[in-house]
């Protein structure tokens, strides 16, 4: 996410949406498991990771930033390294001991990679390869997977939104640009493939965050903007210039994935959508053709992007979700609290996929964009406390890791991992008794509840089958109180409908004909806004008719 070594974020206006006070989003907790799979053999199997057991893997991890900005010259950064900062067996096992955590995601440079001349030769080439491989080693040796992203990368592109303009020499790998430059992003991702091929436990991020959709590309958010990011070439106009104005292709997302898939390897591939990667609005019509299937889609979701609300990731990411697997690579806000991805992380929970925080690095400023930690032994800012204890849910049982050796190019995880919630996450309010009604039963939670925003789930369980379900929930018109969404995490099956009326607003779930749904627990959810007074939610009552048995009952 962040834009250049001063840590300054790039703040395009088109993109920006603060959330507002009563934005409506998911908030719950989910069911902790014991049984954690095993992190090796990963591969896409429908919505889902899978290992090579067959078993569900979800990620919860981190970002470790510093790969990308390190090792090359660029607004006067004269002290170059690999990384910014300790990535020894110690820094990695501060990271490992955070329970929950089974993934870290490492910006990368293609010039340092490719041993561009403009990197100091030190820093460079093979040099800095065999960095990388020590570090993803390292990573396995702690049960982590590896998730390899190309972050910073050549060309010029429209002035007015250069985000190196202080740099001399813009054209080369020393910020974020709109889209891969085809020149150097197909040898990279033909090195990175070939060293990794043979270690399933690391995923390859094509491209960090894509954003040729400015009315300055003349592309837009729609199809024009969607089939540069697939295509490249031709299709993205010059969004990319070198220093005499000349244009240069742009990589799209196919042409990077046959590149990858042109070494022989399999590893799973992830592909961010536009505007930063936090739109997905078109990711399933434009997904690339992959010979494995091994494709997931990348999003990036901060508290100031557009789409960071409950109605924009039910329309756009979820539908995602629901065929490919999504892992939201980056997550935070640039407050230092918690409170945005706590309604995140509970709304991927909820369609149980993964996520990562940014990010693992002691120096950056967390008041002016997020940082979890305050030193390198996993010390918590505020905003990485609220990560912290919410992954730790998933935390599985943690046994001694084994280290790998340095030298090896496929390393083998040794560390059980966390594992994926099977469940509809478990209320954070206090429930009210359950009413049950033969094979069914509801549990009534209050899952938020402010000034500003309100949400009432009811948690169904069935024990068989239902092929007929109506869910009502009745929210009292108390002073203030308006709709502010719904959603259930059962799918597309179910029909949502609301109304208002002076005294109350009623929201209807309906199975569709025809449908079913499968034995389960799943979460119905009523949101609504207010306007400054919390509203009391003790005459507020549901009801449930089903094949299964029908059951009422109050928050």
């Amino acid at each position: 996410m962040w834009r250049n070594r001063t840590r300054t974020w790039l703040v395009v206006l088109p993109l920006v949406a603060l959330v507002a006070a009563g934005a409506a989003w998911v908030s719950r907790a989910p069911t902790p498991v014991s049984a954690a799979p095993a992190i090796t053999g990963l591969k896409v199997s429908g919505n889902h990771l899978v290992n090579s057991a067959g078993q569900t893997v979800t990620l919860w991890g981190v970002n470790r930033s510093g790969g990308e900005y390190s090792c090359i010259p660029h607004g006067g950064n004269a002290a170059f390294n690999f990384f910014d900062g300790p990535v020894d067996d110690t820094a990695t096992a501060a990271v490992a001991s955070w329970a929950g955590v089974n993934a870290v995601r490492v910006p990368l440079n293609e010039d340092c990679w490719l041993a561009k001349p403009n990197v100091p030769a030190q820093f460079a080439g093979a040099n800095y390869i065999a960095a990388v491989r020590t570090y993803v080693n390292t990573l396995h040796a702690h049960g982590l997977v590896a998730i390899l992203d190309l972050h910073w990368t050549d060309g010029v592109y429209n002035q007015m939104l250069q985000a190196c303009t202080s740099d001399p020499n813009p054209v080369q790998a020393v910020c974020q640009k709109p889209m891969p430059d085809a020149a150097s992003a197909i040898p990279f991702w033909q090195g990175v493939a070939n060293t990794f091929k043979g270690d399933l436990s690391t995923i390859f991020d094509l491209f960090n965050e894509p954003w040729p959709d400015f009315s300055q590309f003349g592309l837009g958010n729609g199809t024009a903007g969607w089939t540069c990011w697939r295509d490249g070439g031709t299709a993205c106009g010059n969004i990319l210039r070198d220093t005499s104005n000349n244009n240069i292709p742009a990589a799209g997302m196919q042409q990077m994935v046959n590149a990858v898939r042109g070494t022989g390897a399999a590893n799973v591939i992830m592909l961010g959508g536009l505007a930063f990667s936090n739109d997905l609005t078109m990711w399933n019509q434009f997904k690339p053709t992959d010979s494995t299937g091994n494709l997931a889609a990348s999003w990036h979701s901060y508290n100031f992007n557009t789409c960071s609300n409950m109605t924009c990731w039910q329309n756009t990411v979820a539908p995602v979700g629901a065929v490919s697997p999504v892992i939201a690579g980056e997550i935070g806000e640039n407050d230092c609290a918690h409170g945005y991805i706590d309604g995140l992380m509970n709304f991927m929970d909820g369609i149980h996929q993964s996520y990562l925080g940014w990010a693992w690095n002691a120096d950056f400023n967390c008041n002016s964009g997020p940082s979890l930690i305050t030193a390198y032994d996993g010390t918590p800012t505020a905003f990485g406390a609220g990560f912290k204890s919410h992954v730790a849910i998933f935390a599985g049982p943690t046994p001694t890791p084994t280290n790998t050796p340095t030298g090896t190019p496929t390393p083998t995880p040794t560390r059980t991992p966390t594992p994926t919630p099977t469940a509809t996450p478990t209320p954070t309010g206090t429930p009210t008794p359950t009413p049950t009604g033969g094979a069914v039963s509801a549990t009534a939670v209050v899952a938020s509840s402010s000034a500003f925003f309100n949400e009432e789930d009811v948690r169904l369980n069935t024990s068989s089958a239902l092929t007929s379900l109506t869910i009502t929930i009745t929210i009292q018109r108390t002073t203030g109180i308006s709709f502010s969404g719904q959603f259930n995490t059962v799918g597309g099956q179910i029909n949502q409908a609301n109304s208002s009326t002076a005294s109350a607003v009623t929201y209807t779930f309906t199975l569709a004909s025809g449908q079913r749904v499968g034995p389960g627990t799943f979460t119905f959810a009523a949101q609504t806004s207010g306007s400054g007074t919390v509203h009391p939610t003790a005459g507020d009552t549901f009801t449930v008719t089903s094949n299964a048995g029908n059951l009422s009952g109050h928050f």
